[in-house]
């Protein structure tokens, strides 16, 4: 009896442990992730002259975008394949689709020195 009493005790420690890290993780995924809403056309100011006959335009908070942007490692340090950083992206089905970024360089260093709140 002590030894099946001293496992029961343990498999219910390690499973609420395990239950409060996998909620831990979900609830800090929501937290990183931007949401992209549907924004009614019609509303929108400035002159417009192209009318598809059908669109969708989406918003976002730009101050989530460009932190999750400035936050990605260079290509120098780390792979796209295993970088933490992470951009949701709408596809034309409804659904987003999430991938790994890096930051690269395009612009030369004089530029990049002269622009330091523009990346590429």
């Amino acid at each position: 009896m002590p030894l099946f009493w001293f496992f029961h005790c343990y498999y219910n420690t390690f499973m609420c442990s395990l239950l409060t890290l996998l909620l831990s993780a979900i609830i800090a995924s929501c937290g990183l992730a931007q949401t992209w809403n549907a924004l009614e056309t019609d509303n929108l100011p400035g002159d417009r002259r192209i009318h598809p006959k059908t669109s969708l335009t989406l918003s976002t908070d730009g101050e989530t975008l460009r932190n999750q942007l400035f936050s990605a490692p260079h290509e120098k340090s780390m792979t796209a394949e295993t970088s933490p950083a992470t951009i949701s992206l709408p596809l034309p089905n409804g659904s987003t689709a999430r991938y790994r970024i890096v930051a690269y360089d395009i612009a030369e260093a004089p530029a990049l020195a002269k622009y330091p709140n523009i990346r590429t």
